[in-house]
């Protein structure tokens, strides 16, 4: 079994190779029949992962799931806390898929970038729909628009206040910026930045005249309070409010 999973995470670095199996292997020691799945999935299941900075991100499947399980969990994964493991995703085998339209982004992401580290997929045959997708796409951008606004009250204009508060949002918009090509066209994940917008744009009828702009100052490294202002307040606002 080492060997083998070895062999799908040849991707990874030794030392978080070596991580993620060892605790595969604690996992299923520990459960033994009660373990329906164990995948990675995120970054560590790609090629963007690195070492040191990206968080492992695993989701363990149960049959069922009690208070003991939670601290078997809770016990083994302590030590590889400190080799890079994210705390880990609980799901009982029928809570996945009734849980696929109340989480399409994530779930959506999940099955384009997972590995099976032990027992069945439970996402070899999930269906996604993309009514779904477009309502959470809209609920998160209009949820981050709103508590943007609040962020920028609170930063009393000062510039390292604001770049602080891009940084900080910048992440959750990339993610969600990633379920925006999905509702229209229903195939892969929106892997990088740059054509997220131009999709996004030919979906909903936008120009893109005024939000080219402001994705090339991001992958240049630009900050400051107007790029903060032009692409949260005018390029989500313009989009879906």
């Amino acid at each position: 079994m080492n060997k083998e999973l070895s062999e799908k995470l040849s991707h990874l670095p030794g030392k978080s190779r070596n991580a993620i199996v060892d605790f595969t292997g604690k996992l299923a020691k520990a459960f033994d029949d009660k373990l329906y799945s164990f995948i990675l999935f995120g970054s560590a299941a790609g090629k963007n992962f690195i070492e040191g900075k990206s968080d492992i991100n695993t989701m363990i499947i149960l049959y069922d799931v009690a208070m003991s399980d939670l601290e078997i969990i809770m016990e083994a994964g302590q030590k590889y806390a400190r080799k890079g493991l994210a705390v880990p995703l609980v799901f009982e085998k029928g809570h996945v898929v009734s849980s696929l339209d109340t989480f399409p982004i994530e779930f959506s992401d999940m099955k384009q970038r997972h590995i099976l580290l032990h027992g069945e997929d439970p996402l070899k045959d999930a269906v996604i729909e993309r009514k779904n997708l477009r309502y959470q796409c809209e609920r998160e951008f209009k949820s981050m628009l709103v508590n943007l606004r609040r962020g920028f009250l609170r930063t009393e204009g000062k510039r390292e206040n604001i770049e602080a508060l891009l940084e900080e949002s910048l992440s959750s918009v990339l993610a969600a910026c990633r379920g925006i090509p999905r509702p229209s066209t229903g195939s892969g994940v929106c892997t990088r930045a740059s054509p997220a917008p131009r999709r996004c744009w030919k979906l909903y009828s936008r120009t893109t005249r005024t939000t080219s702009p402001t994705w090339r100052p991001w992958r240049t490294g630009w900050r400051g309070r107007d790029f903060l202002l032009f692409f949260h307040l005018n390029t989500w606002d313009s989009l879906f409010l």
